[in-house]
């Protein structure tokens, strides 16, 4: 038997890379077909090519494969060292050909999956990233505010604490959005309405004056606002605004007694306040920073998972009892019958953009699009904990079992659709009570479209 490891395939590989023996003439002198031949020089062109690129550990187990190893030979054609490298460093000599054929399909949809995971997280890593330059920005304002109003509130000190109390409460500084961003400026302003005729007397004393253009009421001298205040509560005038004092002074003119006692513009000036915000912020930005380690660090796994190990976590995933495989397939094959009849073009086992893969998906005329998630037992049903992720590829949805009611449990999948068994057809129980569309939709048609070809191909 030729494997490439015996003595008469060792002789023929080596006049072949002596050159002394032509790939048609080995039949002549060896006892070998043309196309065992062939296949041993193919072979020797494979070991030629894993000694310049690939590792001694990898290369080694080349040349102690022998000719099973012409099922990776599209991988060397294409001189995918990398895929080689990765295929070949979980196995031994005593892989099977059909093994390394279902190998080298585990890396092709590993590859599917890592760069239809990328493609998720590139615009999740980017919204972050976003949302963490707006945060530092916006702590940056915060702090330039701050160090501003530590500023200001530094002449505040000279007074006593029930004045200082009503010049917090009443006295801040203008504020101003420019191009998204928030800007504060020295000048102190009014943030809540005093008495009118207080505030009137103040404007008409020169003390504050009204700014057309800003919308606000400026302070002009600070010494002589608190002198006035001093005087009018020693007089026991009104000097804290009172709607319904205001709002009766207001029955006999043309205008009405806002119900607010604030202004829109300006800035209290309350460190602990903005100490606050700057802290929360500060929170708001680390959260940030951690989803996207955590997004990061989920990209790096996935790249780390061997081959062998990505095969067999997606048969950890979908493991069921002999006879619940049985019955998997027949519903499955069941809805997709179904499907069929309605008119939709139908995929089984369709691999998502999240890595999920939904056991029946269809397509109609309309490019309208539905999953049905076959399950085989009621433990199935209830360990599906992520059915909700695959509203974001279809246009409806349903859970379909081998029942006739649908389960009276259903924990978190109360809003989910349900199919049930009529006879020998199917009927619609109910429909996904949250909305969604398809998103990525050309993307989700071609994947139902190539996992029918790959089932016409490779029979699964």
């Amino acid at each position: 038997m030729i494997t490439g490891r015996d003595q008469l395939s060792q002789e023929i590989i080596k006049d072949l890379t002596d050159k002394t023996i032509k790939v048609k003439d080995v039949p002549k002198r060896y006892e070998v077909s043309l196309d065992q031949a062939k296949r041993l020089s193919r072979y020797l062109k494979i070991t030629l090519a894993a000694n310049k690129h690939l590792s001694e550990s990898v290369n080694r187990k080349v040349h102690l494969m022998g000719l099973k190893v012409l099922a990776l030979a599209d991988l060397f054609k294409n001189e995918d060292w990398e895929g080689l490298e990765e295929i070949l460093s979980s196995v031994n000599e005593n892989i099977t050909r059909d093994q390394l054929k279902q190998m080298v399909l585990s890396l092709e949809e590993k590859r599917e999956r890592i760069q239809a995971f990328l493609e998720e997280t590139k615009f999740k890593i980017k919204y972050l990233e976003e949302s963490r330059k707006d945060a530092r920005e916006k702590i940056e304002q915060l702090k330039s505010i701050r160090s501003e109003i530590k500023v200001l509130t530094n002449d505040f000190q000279k007074y006593d604490e029930i004045t200082r109390e009503f010049l917090l409460e009443h006295v801040g500084i203008y504020q101003r959005t420019s191009q998204g961003k928030n800007e504060a400026t020295s000048t102190l302003i009014l943030i809540k309405r005093l008495d009118s005729l207080f505030q009137k007397k103040l404007k008409n004393m020169g003390i504050i004056t009204y700014n057309d253009l800003k919308y606000t009421h400026e302070i002009n001298d600070l010494d002589k606002f608190v002198r006035a205040y001093l005087e009018r509560k020693n007089k026991r005038g009104g000097i804290i605004w009172d709607f319904e004092k205001e709002d009766r002074r207001a029955e006999n003119k043309t205008y009405f007694a806002p119900s607010s006692p604030y202004y829109k513009k300006g800035v209290q000036l309350i460190g602990e306040s903005l100490l606050q915000k700057i802290e929360q912020t500060k929170e708001d930005l680390k959260k940030i920073e951690e989803q996207i380690k955590e997004t990061e660090k989920e990209i790096q796994d996935l790249r780390k998972i061997s081959v062998k190990s990505f095969s067999e976590a997606v048969l950890a995933s979908n493991m069921l009892s002999a006879k619940e495989i049985q019955k998997h397939g027949e519903l499955q094959y069941k809805a997709g019958k179904w499907l069929y009849s309605k008119g939709y073009v139908v995929g089984f086992e369709v691999t998502l953009p999240n890595g999920r893969r939904v056991d029946v998906a269809g397509f109609n005329e309309n490019r309208e699009i539905i999953f049905v998630e076959v399950k085989a037992s009621d433990n199935d049903f209830q360990n599906d904990k992520k059915w909700k992720e695959y509203l974001l590829y279809c246009d409806k949805f349903y859970f379909f079992g081998d029942w006739e009611f649908i389960p009276h449990s259903k924990d978190d999948k109360t809003d989910a659709g349900f199919l049930l068994k009529y006879g020998n057809t199917i009927e619609v129980c109910s429909e996904t009570a949250i909305e969604h569309s398809a998103k990525n939709r050309d993307t989700i048609i071609f994947s139902i479209s190539r996992a029918i070809s790959k089932k016409l191909v490779y029979g699964y």
